[in-house]
C-alpha cells in the first residue's frame, strides 16, 4: 500500500498536506469493538490497534492511550478517537479520499461503496 491518500479523481496527497492524525486514523489496521466488557455503555467501545486496546468515550472525547493523555488536548482527538467517530458514523469519510486508501476493515465495517 502506497504511503498516500488519494483524492477520488487520482490524485496522490503527501501525508504532510493531510492531518497526520487523521491520515493515521484511515489507513492504520484498527478494530473497534462496540460491545467489549470494558466499554461502558453506549458511549465508549474499545478500539484495537497493533497488539493494544484503548477505551474510547466518544461522548466525552475521551481515549485511554498515551497520545491522548500527553500529546493531544481535549479538543484535538487521537487517532484512536477519530478512527471510533469514523466507524460509528459520528464523523464522515472526507469526499476527496479514496476509499482505496481506507483501511479494508472501516471500509467493510461502513460497507462504503462510492
Amino acid at each position: 500500500m502506497s504511503s498516500r491518500l488519494t483524492m477520488s479523481n487520482g490524485t496522490e496527497i503527501p501525508p504532510q498536506d493531510v492531518d497526520s492524525t487523521l491520515f493515521r486514523a484511515l489507513r492504520e489496521p484498527m478494530y473497534v469493538c462496540d460491545d467489549h466488557p470494558e466499554a461502558r455503555g453506549d458511549h465508549e467501545v474499545v478500539v484495537y490497534n497493533e497488539d493494544r486496546e484503548y477505551v474510547v468515550n466518544v461522548d466525552v472525547g475521551h481515549c485511554s492511550c498515551p497520545a491522548q493523555m500527553y500529546h493531544h488536548g481535549p479538543s484535538e482527538p487521537c487517532k484512536h478517537r477519530i478512527r471510533a467517530e469514523l466507524a460509528r458514523g459520528d464523523r464522515e469519510i472526507p469526499e476527496w479520499v479514496c476509499l482505496d486508501a481506507v483501511d479494508d476493515q472501516l471500509r467493510r465495517r461502513l460497507e462504503v461503496d462510492r
